[in-house]
């Protein structure tokens, strides 16, 4: 899974829940930051990438991310 997010100038944020291959994964997304909280899945990790590096979540695990253009 991928993920470069922009959001429109006038939208404040967006926050939604996606399941992706069985896991269930929480996004927050404001103009400057990206919030994504891996909640479960059926394994124990996933790998998201986000701007073009790959990382790896942990059951739990929540991680922030700088997205100002």
């Amino acid at each position: 899974l991928w993920l470069n997010p922009v959001l429109p100038d006038k939208m404040p944020g967006l926050s939604l829940q996606l399941r992706y291959r069985g896991h269930w994964l929480k996004l927050d997304i404001s103009p400057d930051k990206l919030l994504i909280t891996f909640d479960r899945g059926w394994s124990k990790e996933v790998k998201i990438g986000v701007r073009g590096k790959v990382h790896t979540f942990r059951t739990g695990e929540q991680k922030e991310f700088d997205i100002r253009r």
